[in-house]
């Protein structure tokens, strides 16, 4: 495989010969005698000045499974000085996942060196960052520094590159690390830079990222598991820049559900936050917040405290804030619309939701129907009609309001939300609480429904006829077969050879033959007298002298022929 790598003549071709080596690093018995040699290979490999880091990636995380075996220890003592270099190197930061797989198998002096080199950069680029940025604090917009600050911009660029450099590096070098001391370092480091708002976007992202890998270690975590949460909450909540928001809410995720985390008052603190994300314009973001809405419902005391403290959160002063804590409680509805405790209080948030429909904002109206839409199925689904019929009162008309409104389909809403009510609670039910002009609206939906009955019942009619007919034409089909089944072998040809076959299909018995065309001859000559007898007898004028009659027997078909004139009669004995 070495062999043929170095051979290989192209980028493509050496990838291909590498593709095995990370199966046969994972199940090799023979580690110490060959695995000097694939890292003398993959040393090789990434001095060049464009490495293929997919193969180094592959092979250092096949090894990286077996980190407990001295050979690879061996291995990663070698190649993680190398690893740290590229990884500080433009362009070539996927390295460092070829790093953290490599990390759990650093001996403890080994991983201290590199440690201590890391550390020491790592602090002076981010003192570095962090001075230019309370600089730009303190010159605000004066013109005379801008063109100062646009000479030194192309410097600052490559110190804030190598800065997410080595915090990507501390973040992948943390699973081999074995001092707290080491990581409280880090922990010290990273820390201003959370709670810095002109910070670089990038270099304060990956310090999220270094949190989160110290998250996963649970020593560090019990240590300053009080001071991260406060962190989170009041120092770097204001300071968290836009593009930041996806990775923040991934770090209190991973805060949260960890099992050193017990504080409730800052689950709730930290609410708000989630709730905003809800209507983050950010995919990714708005993903993260339904995961930590999940993940609060899990951790909170009981159901009916994240209910009260999202339901607090509808008094908010801002639309947008309103729309986001209603979307947040139909996510937690939706998520546990089985547990009898949210379907117990599921008819007050319905009065609540319906006094939001008279709010003058569209997004507020928007997401509140989209909560009543999933509050009603859930009452529906469960059999708790009978809580619906004391909140149609004020239910109908609030929805009644924005019935006309086409714009953003609400109509299309309502009209799914009246439906739903008119098919378990009964037409003549909702027609009652409707004002005459919106009776209309009730007449169309009885007759969609009962189009969409009809049809659904003329459509299952017709594929029980399509079944009923395929299933008599399969019937048939076996009945035919089944009269040649004694005629056919297994492979369905007829068997020349079989005994009562040939019985039947005999013709060989000459005796038999004569005796039935003897028969056969003395019959016809019995039946030519008889008819000439009787035609001799006969005074009819239709057989008189004058007209030419002729009578012939054919022996072979069996029948009389009887002439006249020129009129042929064929008569059938």
């Amino acid at each position: 495989l070495l062999t043929a790598s170095a051979l290989a003549s192209s980028p493509t071709a050496r990838r291909e010969c590498w593709r095995p080596a990370a199966s046969f690093l994972t199940v090799a018995t023979d580690l110490e005698l060959s695995l000097p040699r694939f890292t003398d290979a993959l040393t090789a490999l990434l001095q060049e000045d464009n490495p293929d880091l997919t193969v180094v990636i592959e092979c250092c995380t096949a090894a990286g499974s077996r980190h407990t075996e001295p050979a690879v220890a061996a291995m990663a003592r070698s190649l993680s000085p190398i690893l740290l270099a590229v990884v500080l190197r433009p362009q070539t930061e996927d390295a460092v996942h070829a790093l953290h797989a490599l990390a759990p198998a650093l001996e403890p002096q080994v991983s201290s060196t590199l440690f201590k080199k890391l550390a020491k950069r790592l602090v002076a680029s981010l003192s570095f960052v962090l001075g230019i940025a309370a600089q730009k604090k303190k010159r605000g917009r004066d013109e005379d520094h801008d063109q100062q600050m646009q000479k030194e911009e192309v410097s600052t660029k490559d110190k804030e590159q190598l800065a997410c450099a080595l915090l990507r590096a501390a973040a992948a070098l943390i699973p081999g690390l074995s001092e707290l001391a080491q990581l409280e370092v880090l922990w010290r480091a990273a820390r201003p830079v959370l709670e810095a708002a002109t910070v670089p976007v990038g270099v304060q992202k990956q310090a999220y990222v270094l949190v989160q890998a110290l998250i996963a270690d649970d020593t560090w975590l019990m240590a300053n598991c009080q001071q991260l949460a406060e962190c989170l909450v009041s120092g770097s909540l204001l300071a968290c820049h836009i593009p930041v928001r996806a990775v923040r809410l991934r770090t209190i995720e991973l805060l949260i559900t960890s099992q050193h985390f017990s504080d409730q008052q800052t689950l709730a603190a930290l609410l708000g936050e989630a709730v905003l994300g809800v209507k983050d314009a950010n995919a990714k973001a708005r993903k993260a917040a339904f995961a930590l809405l999940d993940a609060m419902a899990q951790v909170v005391n009981s159901i009916t405290a994240l209910l009260d403290m999202l339901v607090a959160a509808l008094g908010a002063r801002t639309p947008h804030m309103r729309s986001a804590a209603i979307s947040a409680l139909t996510k937690v509805v939706y998520d546990r619309r089985n547990e009898l405790v949210l379907l117990d209080a599921l008819p007050k948030l319905i009065t609540a939701a319906s006094l939001l429909l008279r709010d003058r904002a569209r997004e507020v109206a928007k997401a509140t129907l989209a909560f009543i839409a999933v509050a009603v199925s859930a009452l529906c689904t469960s059999g708790r009609t009978q809580a619906l019929d004391q909140l149609l009162v004020s239910l109908v008309p609030a929805l009644l309001l924005w019935a006309k409104e086409k714009k953003g389909r609400f109509r299309l809403k309502v009209k799914m939300i009246l439906l739903k009510l008119c098919r378990n609670l009964g037409f003549d039910t909702i027609l009652h609480l409707v004002p005459s002009d919106d009776s209309a609206l009730i007449s169309h939906l009885r007759k969609k429904h009962s189009k969409s009955n009809s049809n659904k019942k003329k459509k299952q009619q017709q594929n029980q006829h399509a079944v009923n007919q395929k299933f008599d034409q399969e019937e048939d089909a076996l009945d035919d077969d089944h009269y040649f089944d004694d005629f056919k072998e297994e492979d369905g040809a007829i068997d020349e050879d079989d005994d009562e076959i040939m019985e039947f299909v005999d013709n060989d018995d000459d005796d038999d033959e004569n005796d039935i065309r003897h028969d056969f001859h003395a019959k016809s000559s019995q039946q030519e007298h008889i008819l000439a007898a009787a035609l001799n007898d006969n005074d009819n004028d239709e057989l008189d002298d004058d007209n030419e009659t002729d009578v012939q027997f054919d022996s072979e078909t069996g029948r009389i022929i009887v002439t006249k004139k020129s009129t042929l009669s064929l008569l059938c004995c």
